[in-house]
This record gives structure tokens, C-alpha cells and sequence, in this order.
């Protein structure tokens, strides 16, 4: 029984040097199969974690260099529209110049052209104004003698009773030829155009008028035409009177001066129908003597024969159409 007890406690302590010896084994192993663990999480774990920390760093690191460099943008951002806007009123500005500028230039050529018309303006007024001034210089010398001029157109008047009137033709009108009416108006009326005389009026009338205009258109000599009416009408207060000496006398005393020398001229332009006087110009033709005295009362003829009496009456030719119309 001891035995078996020795033989059982036997088999008990080799059984426990066993379990001892797994356990020994089952250390070793488990220390191993740690080491192996630990050697394979030291190696590529930690390799992978370590990258995976190091990418956890970076990005975390890129997100805010990502933040700032958004800052950056919006700052450049907001800079470049300030910068375009600077652009902007600039470049306003500047269109604004050139406008005014192409404004200003356009003011200035026009000014030019002004300026230079305005120039050639002057120019010419101050030609007229010379040509005005020479003429009044021209002329200075007949305005002295109007005095002497009314003087002889007024002795004209008085003595031969002579006066023009210009209208539809020319009207001449004498008075102091009737002895027994010396107010007793004789006249007659001559219009010319297309080169031809025509008595339109005569009063009193003349038998031999129309031979008398016919010599007229021939001779062109208005004086001789004036001076031979005035004889007619003479004649025919003549053949009124009961004697011819008579008639003398009373014609004798009505001149009591010389007349002056003249050339007197009358310049009438009848481009219409109503009476217009163009121009009367009376220029004398010599000096009077300023000691020639006046003479004794001579008749009326021998005056108006004189030598020292000669005035000739010319008309300017009218625009044949109107004429031509008038006389229609």
C-alpha cells in the first residue's frame, strides 16, 4: 500500500516536473510568441502608425496653410478689385481727357476758321472803308460848290421857271412863258427805253410833237428837243397875245440877272412805275467871275440863247423789259 502510495507520490512529483516543464515551455513559448508580437507590431504597425501620425500632422498642417492661403486669396481678391476699380476711373478719367481735348481742338479749328474770316472780313471792310474815304476825298471839292449849285438851280427856277420830275418817264415843266399868266405850267413828258424816245404827254398839245420826237430818236439831242418845246410853247402863248412887242415888254420884265454858267445834268433811273429820282448831280462848268456885275434886265429869249446858258439834260436808259411792259 506504501508502495502503491510511493508509487502514486512518485507519479505525483513526475507529474509535477512535467506541469513544471510545460509550464517552463508554455513561458518560453508565450514570452516568444510575445516577442514575436511585439517585434511584428514594432516593425510594420509602428512603421504604419508613425506614417499614419505623420499624415494626421500634415494634413492638419495643410489645412491651415489651406486657411491662410485662402486669407491670402481673399486679401488679393480684395485687392485686385481695387486695383481694377483704380483702373476703371482711370481709364474714365483719361476718356474723359481725350474728350475734352477732341472738344477743346474742335473749339480751337472753329475759332480758326472764325478768326480767319473775321480777318478777311476786316480786310474788306477796310477796302470799302478806303474806297469810301477816296471817293469823300474825291468829293470834297464838289460839296464846297452846292451853295453856288443852289444858287443857279434857283435862278433856273426863277427865271426860266424850269423843273424835272421823274416817274413813268421824265416830266418837264416851264413857267413864266405865258406873259399874261406867268403861274401857267407848260409841260411835256419823255420816256425812253429800248433806245427810243416817246412823248407820252403834252400840255398844251403840238401839232408837230411827233415830227419833233422823231428828229429826237435821229439826233439824240434831249437839249435841242427841250430848248425847241419850250420855243413852241412860247410861240403858242405868242399867237395869243395882240402884239408881238407887247409881249416883249411884259417877257422883259420878268429877268432881272444874268444867269450862271452851268452844265446841269440829270441822271434819272425808272425801273419802276413810281416816282423815284436816282440821282441829280448839277456840276459846274466854269467859275463865275467874282467881279462880273450884274446885268441890265435883257428878254427872256436872248437869255435862254446865251452862250453862257448851256445845261444839258441827259436820262439814263431804263431796263427795257419794264419799260416795254409800262408802255404796253
Amino acid at each position: 500500500m506504501e508502495r502503491q502510495i510511493s508509487d502514486i507520490a512518485g507519479e505525483d512529483t513526475t507529474e509535477k516536473k512535467s506541469m513544471a516543464s510545460l509550464g517552463l515551455m508554455y513561458e518560453k513559448d508565450k514570452d516568444e510568441q510575445s516577442r514575436k508580437i511585439d517585434s511584428f507590431i514594432a516593425s510594420p504597425f509602428k512603421k504604419s502608425m508613425d506614417s499614419l501620425l505623420e499624415r494626421a500632422q500634415s494634413t492638419s498642417q495643410s489645412h491651415v496653410e489651406l486657411a491662410n492661403l485662402k486669407a491670402d486669396l481673399r486679401e488679393a481678391e480684395d485687392n485686385l478689385v481695387k486695383v481694377l476699380a483704380a483702373k476703371t476711373r482711370k481709364e474714365a478719367r483719361q476718356m474723359g481727357i481725350r474728350d475734352s481735348i477732341s472738344a477743346t481742338q474742335s473749339r480751337v479749328e472753329v475759332l480758326r476758321r472764325t478768326l480767319q474770316l473775321q480777318k478777311s472780313k476786316r480786310e474788306e471792310y477796310a477796302k470799302i472803308v478806303s474806297q469810301q474815304l477816296q471817293a469823300l476825298s474825291d468829293n470834297a471839292g464838289k460839296v464846297t460848290e452846292k451853295p453856288d449849285i443852289n444858287e443857279a438851280i434857283s435862278w433856273y427856277n426863277q427865271a426860266l421857271g424850269f423843273h424835272v420830275e421823274a416817274g413813268h418817264g421824265v416830266k418837264f415843266t416851264f413857267t413864266n412863258i405865258d406873259a399874261k399868266r406867268p403861274t401857267r405850267e407848260f409841260s411835256f413828258t419823255v420816256h425812253y427805253g429800248n433806245d427810243t424816245y416817246t412823248l407820252l404827254d403834252c400840255n398844251p398839245q403840238m401839232d408837230d410833237a411827233e415830227e419833233m420826237v422823231q428828229e429826237l430818236n435821229k439826233t439824240n439831242d434831249l437839249f435841242r428837243f427841250v430848248r425847241l418845246m419850250r420855243d413852241k410853247f412860247l410861240k403858242a402863248t405868242l399867237s395869243e397875245l395882240p402884239t408881238h412887242s407887247e409881249n416883249l415888254q411884259q417877257e422883259t420884265s420878268i429877268i432881272s440877272a444874268s444867269a450862271p454858267a452851268l452844265s446841269f445834268t440829270t441822271d434819272t433811273n425808272m425801273s419802276t412805275p413810281e416816282n423815284k429820282v436816282s440821282n441829280v448831280q448839277v456840276n459846274r462848268r466854269h467859275k463865275r467871275s467874282s467881279d462880273s456885275p450884274l446885268v441890265s434886265p435883257v428878254p427872256t429869249s436872248s437869255v435862254r440863247r446865251s452862250s453862257r446858258l448851256k445845261f444839258t439834260i441827259s436820262l439814263v436808259r431804263v431796263e427795257s423789259n419794264s419799260c416795254s411792259e409800262s408802255d404796253s
